[in-house]
């Protein structure tokens, strides 16, 4: 009896993009503006294909001659930014330093309010905000600069004063930011920060700081972050400035999300919600109430991230914001979906669809789709998981979000093997590989060779699955992903115990093993010991076998967990059998069946009936060992089994050859006939 515990490989089929928080500011902020004639503005740069036609209209006054924007207009005209990074971002960069004029001090008219966005000093927009890696920072200290440097435009803008300089700086940075150029997206910041301590102007120099803070969480250098954040805090407290506060408290905690350190984001997310409750800042509260929700909701406390998004929602609601009821409306149906409650999930979803929809919000369409397709998977329906996610795909390839395509190309290979469709499954998890790479985000490289990997492996492409996984691993110090790391150890293990690799299987599977212990991962531990044993067993080292075994059955026992208590001793049986011990297995493969029998598991009942048949047949105890196979047997029939029946017939012919009967029962003669049919 053969039993290997096998955690099969599984694929990723959540893109991890959905399961943030909206990732950029300007999909926070959408507050009314009165609509004017068409400004020089728009006239010079044109608005980018699927930007939403209502913040064309609120964008219209601030870009004209007259509006707040245009000295940022024609400075970017004049330095050529508007050619060099992609048109759909440049106007989201505009949208943003539009929105920002309305939470730097000046409240948006009635009556509509500012979004959950107020708090963050800037996030970088579409696809830079989630590249958390060091060796995406050093990837870019050493890129040159593809735009105009940043001392140039300094020499610029020091003719017209500390004021204008740091405007222009600062927005330069913005953009600098939004094509991926962090290095010079820092040192416009830095600038900033000069001009802001030299004209003493301890606000600006505070806010300043978080966007260097945001600057440096997509360079993956989360120590400086968290310095330039504290830091903002500092300032922040020292002038009393409450709402300042709440945006460094709000940046500290997405820092620390995205280091994975959960416990210290909660902390400062519910920090933001006691000063957004003594401010009496309902648009504040919510900001809270969606970075709550998210930390919990990645700490696997789905409960409580529940109540959080619906906290989040109805103070949408109350406020009318259209945009956050879509936001929120998207966090709570990956909760559902999360808890299994797919119809929940899809309405929510759907919900969020149609908002997107209403505003002509054509990224947040994208995102609906993806949810909508994920959760399609999940139900396993998966032609309209693949319908969704090629409009999710469509939209990203629009919009040129590289992040989000790469996301949807595995997700879209997630569906495509479930159908069977393996040449088009195969094409998409190499896409979305080739597009992590692409962009140097470690995290989603990971996913793709995991992916890679596991797909080679499910279809017995043992050879061609090894490769992913050792270059995963060479990823996991960069990832700080030790349950991730643990689970493709696993199947590495798995993959060179059936290529005949026992030395190589025993050393992932001993990693595998470590790493579970590090995590206190009581069934994880479990299935390393029972496969490391199995390892031990095909190179005949039968005492370290068995003391793995041992060590399954105790934390299976501990666990109570009565599959793995099965396991344990079918293979503790196995061992003494080859140790040849009959009579030791035997016992072993009787308090199997006992098992089985508490259990009431009629088809473990037929295994344990077929070990004992075995081991009899072993030691010539010929009338046992058919006693055994026919219940064997009976049981597969009861179960209209056929796969199990032949193998009862298979046995039950061992036994009379053994006995060298010419003249066999009928229903052995039929064996052959059916084993042949198999």
């Amino acid at each position: 009896m053969h039993v290997l515990f096998v955690t099969h490989p599984t694929v990723c089929n959540v893109d991890p993009d959905h399961l943030r928080l909206s990732r950029s500011l300007s999909l926070a902020l959408t507050p009314g503006f009165g609509v004017t004639r068409l400004g020089p503005g728009h006239d010079l740069l044109g608005w980018p294909q699927h930007f939403p036609p209502f913040r064309r209209e609120q964008l219209r006054p601030a870009v004209g001659p007259q509006g707040r924007l245009w000295p940022r207009v024609k400075f970017t005209q004049s330095t050529k930014f508007s050619e060099k990074c992609n048109h759909y971002k440049f106007w989201q960069f505009l949208w943003q330093s539009h929105a920002r004029v309305c939470w730097r001090g000046d409240p948006p008219p009635p009556p509509r309010k500012c979004g959950p966005g107020i708090l963050v000093t800037t996030r970088p927009p579409l696809q830079c905000w989630a590249r958390s890696t060091e060796a995406r920072a050093k990837k870019f200290a050493a890129k040159p600069s593809t735009a105009t440097s940043t001392e140039e435009v300094t020499l610029k803008v020091k003719r017209a004063g500390p004021s204008a300089a740091s405007s222009a700086l600062s927005s330069l940075g913005h953009v600098y930011t939004a094509i991926g150029d962090y290095p010079n997206a820092l040192a416009s910041h830095k600038q900033c920060v000069l001009l802001a301590k030299q004209s003493k102007d301890e606000l600006s120099e505070a806010r300043e700081l978080g966007n260097m803070g945001a600057v440096y969480i997509a360079m993956g250098d989360f120590e400086n972050a968290v310095l330039c954040h504290e830091q903002h805090l500092k300032i922040a407290k020292d002038l009393g400035i409450k709402r300042e506060e709440a945006r460094a408290y709000s940046n500290l905690g997405s820092a620390y999300h995205y280091r994975g350190n959960f416990d210290k984001a909660m902390s400062y997310h519910s920090s933001v919600l006691e000063l957004a409750r003594e401010l009496a800042e309902k648009a504040i509260e919510m900001r809270a109430y969606a970075g709550l929700g998210h930390a919990a909701r990645c700490m696997q406390d789905l409960e409580r991230a529940k109540q959080y998004h619906e906290q989040q929602l109805g103070i949408a609601e109350d406020l009318r914001d259209r945009a956050a009821e879509g936001r929120a409306s998207s966090n709570l149906g990956i909760i559902h979906q999360m808890k299994g409650d797919y119809d929940a999930a899809l309405k929510l979803h759907k919900a969020h669809l149609c908002i997107a929809q209403e505003l002509s919000d054509y990224a947040a369409q994208g995102r609906a789709y993806g949810n909508m397709g994920n959760a399609y998977n999940a139900l396993g329906l998966f032609d309209q998981a693949v319908k969704f996610h090629r409009q999710e795909l469509q939209i990203s390839l629009e919009v040129n979000d590289r992040a989000s395509q790469a996301s949807t190309h595995g997700n879209l290979a997630v569906a495509y093997q479930a159908l069977g469709a393996h040449d088009r499954a195969l094409q998409h998890y190499q896409n979305h590989l080739h597009i992590a790479r692409e962009l140097r985000d470690i995290q989603s490289e990971a996913r793709a060779l995991s992916n890679l990997g596991n797909f080679h492996c499910s279809r017995g492409e043992y050879v061609q699955a090894a490769p992913y996984y050792e270059q995963y691993l060479r990823l996991a110090p960069d990832l700080q992903d030790m349950e991730g790391e643990g689970k493709v150890c696993h199947n590495l293990g798995y993959a060179h115990y059936c290529l005949g690799n026992y030395q190589e299987a025993v050393r992932y599977y001993e990693q595998d093993l470590a790493l579970a212990k590090d995590l206190h991962d009581k069934l994880s531990q479990a299935k390393a010991y029972c496969n490391l044993g199995l390892a031990f067993k095909a190179l005949l080292n039968f005492s370290k076998a068995e003391e793995c075994q041992k060590y399954l059955l105790s934390v299976a026992q501990s666990l109570n967990n009565f599959q793995a208590k099965f396991r344990a001793l079918g293979n503790l049986g196995d061992i003494f059998v080859c140790k040849k011990d009959i009579s030791g297995g035997i016992k072993f493969y009787e308090q199997q069946l006992g098992l089985a029998h508490h259990a009431k598991d009629r088809r473990l009942e037929a295994s344990a009936y077929a070990a004992l048949g075995s081991a009899y047949r072993t030691v010539q105890k010929y009338d046992k060992a058919l006693g055994y196979h026919t219940q064997e047997l009976e049981v597969y029939q009861e179960l209209s089994d056929l796969a199990g029946e032949c193998r009862a017939h298979g046995h039950l012919a061992a036994v009379y050859m053994a006995l060298g009967h010419s003249q066999w029962p009928s229903s052995v003669t039929r064996s052959s006939w059916i084993w042949g049919r198999s």
